[in-house]
């Protein structure tokens, strides 16, 4: 009898630490026995195998917003002037983002910034406030 209970007991936790729920719009990636095994788990209920798998790096694969700060650049005719940025974002390969980039939110600032600078140091003063939507895209 305390054979069976105890078979019991051990069977229920094996099969409900097995369970993983990702919630719609996220995604999560599975390593197996500390390397990553290639497996995407997507929205809904997901199995495992306890002590083997292990979840890592879940995220939202939904659109995000990231606000870039005021920073100073230097137009074409040597004026400076402050310009910030609003970036829409979101991951399209959540094992790129997770394993390829040590920080992903400071490479995409450094990227847009880069991106910022470059784009107000070839244009004038006069033609910054007429081509905002050519610098928009």
């Amino acid at each position: 009898m305390n054979y069976f209970i105890f078979v019991l007991f051990g069977s229920v936790i094996f099969g409900f630490s097995s369970i993983r729920i990702i919630r719609e719009g996220d995604q999560a990636l599975v390593e197996r026995l500390g390397r990553y095994s290639g497996r995407k788990l997507n929205p809904g209920l997901s199995f495992t195998w306890p002590l083997v798998d292990r979840v890592v790096h879940q995220e939202t694969v939904r659109e995000r917003v990231l606000d870039i700060p005021p920073q100073k650049c230097i137009t074409r005719d040597n004026v400076a002037i402050s310009v910030d940025a609003v970036v829409y974002w979101r991951i399209m390969d959540l094992e790129k983002a997770s394993y390829k980039v040590g920080n992903l939110r400071d490479a995409m600032v450094n990227l847009v910034l880069t991106q910022i600078r470059a784009e107000m140091g070839q244009l004038e003063l006069d033609e910054t406030f007429t081509a905002r939507s050519e610098i928009n895209e």
